[in-house]
């Protein structure tokens, strides 16, 4: 969380409430499903240091149905992506020449219950 703190990512959380963070393991075998994760805001850094274009791995953005790709982002290393949880999504499956697993981390906001917290402070 330090990390996104002088970055423009923090106004894009500031009235949002932290819920959970994962780390997300991929090998070039692994068979990604689209999903989504409600009304989260995600936000996903792609830990590898190295990482060429040709071991794919993007997350890749799908329309409502899930038809279409409607956009992707490239696996670039100390970089991250912020979406919409409604955003359906998934990983492409990293190459075979990649290193054996691809690493990112999704931080979870949901919207702040001010009266949740006021009850809890207490």
């Amino acid at each position: 969380m330090e990390g996104i703190q002088n970055t423009p990512m923090k106004d894009l959380v500031k009235n949002l409430a932290f819920d959970k963070a994962v780390i997300n393991l991929a090998t070039p075998s692994s068979i990604q499903f689209p999903h989504t994760h409600g009304d989260s805001t995600v936000i996903t850094y792609y830990i590898n240091p190295e990482w060429k274009k040709e071991y794919y791995g993007e997350t890749i953005f799908y329309n409502d149905s899930m038809t279409h790709c409607v956009g992707t982002a490239l696996y670039e290393p100390n970089s991250a992506v912020v979406f919409d949880g409604h955003i359906p999504h998934s990983i492409r499956p990293a190459s075979h020449i990649a290193p054996s697993y691809r690493f990112s981390l999704s931080v979870f906001f949901r919207k702040r219950n001010f009266l949740e917290e006021a009850k809890n402070s207490t």
